[in-house]
């Protein structure tokens, strides 16, 4: 599933399922994104500016480098297991 260097700046993709995607350089800025599955994703280098991933899956994902100005993880599952607050 590679959609590197995609625009998807403020797409809704509440509930998708992107586990394991390739993301690298994408741009989800201003993106709806809530409780989407993004487990074991590729962020690196990706625009997440201001992006709302309330509640989103993201264990064992990638954000080196990615622009995470900004952004909701309110209730997100975080990389190492965690639940963000």
């Amino acid at each position: 599933k590679s959609l590197a260097g995609i625009d998807l700046s403020s797409a809704n993709l509440q509930k998708a399922n992107l586990q394991g995607a390739i993301l690298r350089h994408a741009n989800l800025g201003y993106g709806l994104l809530y409780c989407t599955f993004l487990n074991h994703c590729i962020l690196r280098g990706a625009n997440l500016i201001d992006a709302s991933f309330r509640g989103c899956n993201f264990r064992n994902a990638n954000f080196r480098n990615s622009n995470i100005s900004e952004i909701n993880l309110t209730e997100a599952t975080m990389p190492d297991g965690s639940i963000h607050p």
